[in-house]
């Protein structure tokens, strides 16, 4: 048995706004935003939506993944309503987080589910949070990178927001509060052979 912390090679997050709902939720108008914000905000006659996306290097793993989690580093909660924070199976290639990425609200829920938080009681700021895992072990890549999403359940679920509900996690890569993967696999490592010469 094998145990591996693998911190994010790649983050990244998408805003999209608009003056109606329907349109900041597919992603009429969308630009990389400079923080990780998860979630939605009506701001000043605008509607924003907020997707993170979050790619591990993750063929370090040697054997089949038994568990796994997902922890995020909380920075803010902006949000007055609560709302679950899912974590989807997302390919969004090798490079950084682009514009093209983007998900429409509508097709979220058609992607894997891998984990969820929900923000009700989430705690404090400065601290990491773990998702609660449901099929991530089975869906770790071995054999490249495994690439994460991160939605709203209101976006998903295409309710209009009235005012701030999302959160904020750390924009890091390393081991500098960036977001991580807990894994277990079954690997064991090949018995070393001695050698005792000849006897006579």
């Amino acid at each position: 048995m094998a145990n591996y912390t693998i911190y994010a090679s790649v983050v990244g997050c998408i805003r999209s706004k608009s003056g109606t709902y329907s349109s900041a939720r597919s992603g009429t108008d969308k630009t990389l935003d400079t923080s990780l914000s998860v979630g939605q905000a009506y701001i000043a006659t605008f509607y924003y939506c907020f997707e993170v996306f979050i790619g591990f290097t993750t063929s370090s793993v040697l054997g089949t993944v038994s568990s796994a989690t997902l922890s995020a580093h909380l920075a803010g909660d902006c949000s007055s309503t609560d709302f679950t924070v899912y974590a989807r199976l997302r390919d969004f290639g090798s490079g950084a987080v682009t514009t093209g990425d983007w998900v429409a609200g509508a097709s979220l829920s058609a992607l894997t589910q891998l984990a969820s938080i929900n923000t009700s009681g989430i705690g404090s700021t400065g601290s990491y949070k773990t998702f609660t895992s449901s099929n991530l072990a089975s869906n770790i890549n071995t054999s490249g990178d495994t690439r994460i999403i991160l939605t709203s359940s209101r976006h998903e679920g295409n309710n209009t927001p009235t005012g701030n509900e999302y959160v904020v996690f750390t924009l890091a890569t390393g081991s500098a509060n960036a977001p991580y993967l807990s894994i277990t696999d079954d690997y064991v490592p090949p018995q070393a052979t001695r050698s005792f010469g000849t006897i006579i």
